[in-house]
């Protein structure tokens, strides 16, 4: 959990992603952006989820998640999708029609969890989370700082030391505030969608 969260960190230069897949939540890969080359964590997770979803495809018949359900694709990612990697014609949409068209066989449901709400030039706003809904994603905060807070204060720890960076209780609540601005974020769009017409069912990609 200190690797992931060592990488949650929203004043972090880098994108970063950590995808897990089938319901024991195996870890598939470590994307992060490629600096200084150009393209968002976002574009290179297109460039392998086909991989992904090929291991699904071959594995399947051992893979947890029962037969006939789609199989649960889960992303934990530092900042939310930019509203450029989350609406009509983006990396997220793209990855969600090729599997939709090349992988229908083995259907996924995607789900993502953020630490943090993206900003400046790659801000994320209402528009942008409207647009994962719409596709099917299911996008929550994440709890990894939650979760490590609860540990330090059950096991009485004050500090503790990741890759030569001390974090404290107080820089871990800091963390868990921008976990609650995701999830209000997240719950404000929920709620206008709510008034406007139904929430859209999530379901696999493949699903029908």
């Amino acid at each position: 959990m200190q690797s992931i969260a060592g990488s949650m960190l929203f004043f972090a230069k880098r994108t970063t992603i950590f995808v897990f897949y089938d319901s024991d939540h195996k870890q598939f890969a470590r994307i992060t952006q490629k600096l200084p080359l150009p393209g968002h964590a976002e574009k290179h997770l297109k460039t392998k989820f086909p991989e992904l979803l090929e291991r699904i495809r071959k594995n399947r018949n051992r893979l947890k998640t029962p037969p006939g359900q789609p199989v649960p694709v889960h992303l934990d990612i530092n900042r939310t999708p930019c509203d450029g990697c989350s609406g009509e014609g983006s990396h997220i949409d793209q990855i969600i029609t090729n599997a939709k068209s090349n992988y229908n066989d083995v259907p996924v449901k995607i789900s993502i969890s953020a630490a943090s709400i993206s900003q400046g030039a790659q801000l994320t706003t209402e528009k942008g989370i409207e647009s994962l809904i719409n596709q099917g994603v299911e996008i929550t905060a994440t709890t990894v700082w939650s979760e490590i807070k609860n540990q330090m204060i059950k096991n009485n720890i004050e500090q503790f030391v990741y890759r030569g960076r001390e974090y404290d209780i107080d820089q871990v609540n800091e963390f868990i505030a921008h976990e609650k601005e995701v999830q209000e974020l997240i719950n404000k769009v929920v709620e206008n969608l709510k008034m406007t017409k139904p929430a859209p069912e999530v379901m696999g990609t493949g699903v029908t």
